[in-house]
């Protein structure tokens, strides 16, 4: 009898779980216009004015067709573009910006500040070509530049100073370059500490962990970068790196990843985080959901703080595929899965920073493939998740391998409904029944105090 009203009241909570509605609430901002979305771009928030600049495409063809020209491999054209998105309450509209990057750059890290967008490192390509190829070689940057909005001249102005409240431009440090040129890095921001770990110098994944503190840029030659001790696992690109408190202090929260290892792929789901006050890294669970068997791989995904102790990671790539168009499989296999791949995962994963715990939070809305009226798309990847107000957006991005997307979604939490609702309602009034029928039964077979208080001495 006792299991019978567990399971009842187990199935009304359940119901009751699943009559909730989706946490995050989505909407569609302004696409980025004459363009098929970029790639690694830098983007962030700076005068309530969303930057997107730089990024990479293919649009003279994806990697596996041909160009307009009959040559084979179209090329990766990096941009120096930059966009600016304005709103007024919920109205958003584009910026016509005339200036663009100094230098075409894509696959660094944006990060945000009061003061404008810090831009980190990246990449380029210069293309030539022969009768038959695009012949293409690569650059990576050393850069470090910050982005801010002109409210004067409707304009995105790039520098190398980072404005200090209360001190002259000229009297502030510029920015200084990396030690190293770098890529596909991860960054956050803790106070005015920069992090980044990992990335490519061009051939191959590194285990670097550098940190800048630009709280020193008003003192001479005070800022400088610093090479720390990085976690105790594997290099990487593509990670995910996001700062949030972990019930003591802000702490760096490094995710997933991928290396090649004496050429075979390695694919990671592993969690490391770093405590800025102990200076000490500390490895934690992997990247499993309860239930789970395995743990995932997430590379290549974004995320974002969510509440006082919580994250977000949105989407990202499990590698399955990846491993398969990068393996032995025949051209005509690999050219299938590239032509009608549906996207990266929709899953938005919710980590509590204390309990170091996963569960799945809501999914990201299903898209359509860009000039495709069937495929359907997932999550967008190899783009950074900008704070915007109590907004979260993500900005154009990879929706499968080559092909982007002009769309900027944003997603807040959802807010709640002023009524109770119908369903919570016939849920609440299903449970008190129950209550009120265990009481009946219970009261029937209690006779005495002895039964009341001792159950009978049973």
């Amino acid at each position: 009898m006792k299991l019978r009203w567990r399971f009842l009241l187990g199935l009304v909570a359940g119901w009751s779980l699943g009559a909730a509605e989706r946490p995050l609430e989505w909407s569609v901002l302004p696409p980025l216009p004459k363009s098929i979305g970029v790639a690694g771009p830098f983007a962030g928030v700076h005068d309530d004015v969303l930057i997107i600049a730089g990024g990479a495409n293919f649009p003279k063809g994806l990697p596996w067709q041909t160009t307009t020209n009959g040559l084979a491999s179209p090329p990766k054209v990096y941009h120096d573009r930059i966009f600016a998105i304005s709103r007024n309450g919920r109205q958003y509209q584009h910026e016509p910006v005339r200036t663009t990057l100094k230098q075409a750059a894509a696959y660094g890290v944006s990060l945000p500040h009061p003061e404008g967008v810090l831009c980190i490192g990246g990449d380029w390509k210069t293309h030539d070509k022969n009768a038959t190829h695009v012949i293409s070689q690569s650059h990576v940057s050393r850069r470090v530049f910050v982005l801010r909005w002109d409210a004067s001249r409707k304009t995105v102005i790039e520098n190398t100073r980072l404005p200090l409240p209360g001190a002259d431009l000229e009297n502030v440090a510029p920015l200084p370059q990396l030690p190293e040129p770098l890529t596909e890095m991860a960054g956050v921001i803790i106070g005015e500490k920069i992090y980044l770990a990992g990335g490519s110098h061009g051939n191959g994944a590194t285990k670097t962990f550098w940190s800048l503190d630009l709280a020193r840029r008003k003192e001479a030659d005070g800022l400088e970068w610093k090479k720390l001790t990085p976690w105790d696992g594997p290099a990487r690109t593509h990670a995910i790196a996001i700062a949030q408190h972990d019930g003591s202090e802000t702490c760096l929260f490094l995710f997933s990843g991928r290396a090649n290892a004496e050429g075979k792929w390695v694919l990671h789901h592993d969690v490391h985080k770093y405590t800025p006050s102990k200076r000490q890294w500390t490895q934690l669970r992997d990247i499993q959901l309860k239930g789970k068997t395995e743990p995932r791989c997430i590379m290549a995904g974004t995320g974002a703080p969510w509440g006082a102790n919580h994250l977000l990671v949105i989407g990202g790539a499990d590698g399955k595929r990846f491993l398969e168009l990068t393996g032995d499989l025949p051209q005509a296999e690999k050219l299938k899965i590239l032509t009608t791949h549906d996207g990266f995962s929709r899953d938005v994963l919710l980590y509590n920073c204390v309990t170091d715990r996963w569960s799945l939070y809501d999914s990201f809305p299903e898209d359509r493939r860009l000039g495709s009226e069937t495929i359907t798309t997932g999550s967008h990847v190899t783009t950074p998740a900008v704070r915007w107000g109590d907004a979260v957006v993500i900005p154009s991005g990879e929706t499968s391998p080559g092909v982007r997307t002009p769309n900027v979604w944003q997603f807040r939490k959802r807010p709640a409904t002023h009524s109770f609702g119908t369903a919570n309602w016939v849920v609440m009034g299903v449970y008190l029944a129950l209550l009120l029928a265990i009481g009946a039964w219970v009261f029937r077979k209690g006779k005495t105090a002895d039964d009341f208080f001792l159950a009978g001495r049973r």
